[in-house]
């Protein structure tokens, strides 16, 4: 049985990590008003409990009759009945609140809750799960499978009784308006960001610890060494999945994107996890390839598990139908204003010289990401060893000030990830403006 494990070196940072918690100006304006009320309030149920005093003192003393003193008896007890039990009921509920809301907030959630529907959801849909698994990964997998296997497929997926645990969970908000995330607290629960209907592109984050130490998993491939005459079938189990890290859950709204405006979710790691699984061969099969597979077997995992799902890598899931996916929004036409000229990339690459051992981890998909304000183009996608060239074209509206964006995209086990990414300033590339 070979055993494989990843480290937990080269921490990468995430976008929202490390958010300290603080009150903004009109948060504290807020809270000064409502304790000020209160005061207020307190301050006036005083003066009449002294006015009644005041007068049940002159009726006295005036010799007046005591159903007088009875009926401002009375009244008191009304006021207080009303007025001060409400006053003490509000300021009761507001600082419950506050103490559950600072538990839940500032020390993180457990979220036992989302633990429990998590468990009995995963449980209820097993079937299913690993249907969608299968029908994502063969064609993937075989899409990548080294020379020497002539088919792949992945025939067993189970987690058992056990499911991912999350903890400490916090959560924050970001807008195209905010130069820094701001964390949710108790007192800005109901302070939403100023102009918020006017926000472009708004992200609610939740980050979590997570971790699975499942002893039941198993993750089993049948894969077809040789022909289809003169071959042998294997099966691959992988046993024993632990993962331990600091997970983000990225929910991306805009106004661009239909009712109710969630356009996609993206789900990383801000940090490298720890990961440990074991690898292992359903039967005795002596044959040289048998080693060979268990290695590639196990880059896959591990780059599906940490490469690809580390920050800046991570899943996207897109939650906007097909068919809906953008209102027309005359602003961000291009049809009010004319080009000053087109932008004209090529873009080429030539692989490195490998040994075919080398070659069998280096069968990767890969294609390049190009933006140029709103308008995206992608380029064809090719295997990391293959030659290719292609060119794509942009409209530019200003020399000085537009910038090309170019992402590298590699696709792995489970998601894709950016293996580069560079902002070109076209300003600094001496391009001039030709008429004709």
């Amino acid at each position: 049985m070979l055993k494989m494990s990843g480290g937990s070196g080269g921490l990468l940072s995430g976008r929202y990590h490390g958010a300290s918690v603080q009150l903004t100006p009109a948060e504290e304006e807020q809270l000064a008003l409502e304790q000020g009320w209160r005061q207020t309030q307190q301050l006036l149920v005083c003066v009449f409990t002294c006015g009644v005093v005041a007068a049940a003192w002159l009726l006295g003393s005036m010799g007046v009759s005591v159903a007088w003193l009875g009926g401002l008896c009375l009244l008191l007890l009304l006021v207080w009945r009303g007025k001060v039990q409400q006053i003490v009921e509000e300021a009761v509920r507001e600082e419950e609140l506050r103490v559950h809301r600072k538990r839940a907030l500032r020390q993180s959630e457990t979220a036992e809750w989302l633990n429990f529907i998590l468990n009995r959801w995963w449980v209820f849909s097993a079937p299913s799960i690993f249907a969608k698994l299968k029908l994502h990964l063969d064609p993937m997998l075989n899409e990548m499978k080294p020379g020497f296997l002539d088919s792949i497929e992945l025939t067993c997926f189970t987690l058992g009784d056990q499911t991912p645990h999350f903890h400490l969970v916090k959560a924050y908000e970001y807008s195209d308006m905010m130069t820094n995330p701001r964390v949710a607290t108790p007192e800005n629960i109901t302070s939403p960001p100023l102009d918020m209907a006017k926000v472009s592109d708004y992200q609610l984050v939740l980050e979590a610890d997570v971790g699975l130490c499942c002893a039941d998993f198993k993750m089993i491939y049948t894969a077809r060494l040789g022909g289809k005459m003169m071959g042998a079938n294997i099966d691959v189990a992988v046993e024993k999945l632990n993962i331990s890290g600091k997970m983000q859950f990225v929910l991306h709204m805009d106004n661009v994107t239909k009712f109710p405006h969630i356009a996609r979710a993206t789900i990383c790691f801000i940090e490298k996890p720890e990961v440990w699984f074991s690898i292992r061969m359903m039967k005795a099969v002596k044959l040289m390839d048998v080693p060979v597979l268990k290695t590639w077997l196990h880059s896959l995992l591990m780059d599906g598990l940490i490469t690809s799902l580390v920050d800046p890598g991570k899943m996207e899931i897109k939650l906007a139908s097909p068919d809906s996916d953008q209102e027309f929004r005359p602003e961000l036409s291009r049809r009010d204003s004319k080009a000053k000229g087109v932008l004209a990339v090529t873009l080429s690459s030539v692989p490195p010289k490998l040994n075919e051992f080398a070659q069998v981890f280096m069968e990767e998909t890969r294609w390049c990401v190009l933006k140029l304000g709103e308008q995206k183009e992608v380029t064809q996608q090719t295997l990391a060893t293959a030659k290719w060239q292609d060119t794509c074209a942009f409209l530019i509206d200003d020399l000085d000030k537009d910038k090309l964006s170019i992402k590298m995209k590699g696709r792995g086990m489970l998601a894709t990830h950016t293996l580069a990414q560079y902002d070109l300033s076209l300003a600094s590339y001496g391009l001039e403006e030709s008429h004709k």
